[in-house]
């Protein structure tokens, strides 16, 4: 009953109906651009401001949520969106496509370059603005190579949501 509730709240703010929910989610090889990324960044802040953190960190936990998969919100499919305490380290409360990274401290995730992405992420949340793009390489999964990444964040209350491309 509690999925039915997460899907109708999604579905409200999308008006699509619910996918399959034994169907695997099979990340496209769209391009979503940059403005895409902070478009979808913005209402998934809508709805955490709407519905509260519980709901919003189940629904950004779900793969195939709207947020995460071909809808309204992200026409290519390719988009998901994280989410952190702002303030806290570097403790990740969703991943769109990986939600078993929930509750644990990612701040230790370097790059080939080194840089400590999410650190950097939750950085862009804390600026004077409370938000702010980030750039690094990355795998990128269609490629199998590292490729640029842009990844957009804004802080809603004491979280950071983000969501990001891979740009040319």
């Amino acid at each position: 009953m509690a999925a039915l509730a997460v899907w109708l709240t999604a579905a409200m703010l999308a008006g699509q109906p619910a996918p399959p929910p034994n169907k695997p989610v099979v990340p496209p090889l769209g391009n979503s651009s940059p403005e895409q990324a902070r478009v979808l960044v913005q209402h998934a802040a809508d709805y955490l401001q709407r519905f509260g953190r519980e709901l919003a960190i189940i629904e950004f936990n779900r793969p195939r949520s709207v947020f995460n998969s071909v809808s309204e919100f992200n026409p290519n499919g390719d988009l998901y969106v994280v989410m952190f305490w702002a303030n806290r380290g570097g403790v990740q409360l969703a991943h769109g496509r990986h939600p078993q990274m929930a509750g644990k401290d990612m701040s230790g995730v370097r790059n080939i370059e080194g840089i400590f992405v999410n650190k950097e992420i939750i950085k862009a949340c804390n600026t004077a603005e409370g938000n702010g793009w980030v750039a690094f390489k990355w795998p990128n999964p269609a490629s199998q190579q590292f490729a640029p990444r842009r990844v957009y964040a804004q802080k809603v209350d004491e979280y950071c949501i983000a969501a990001g491309v891979f740009v040319d």
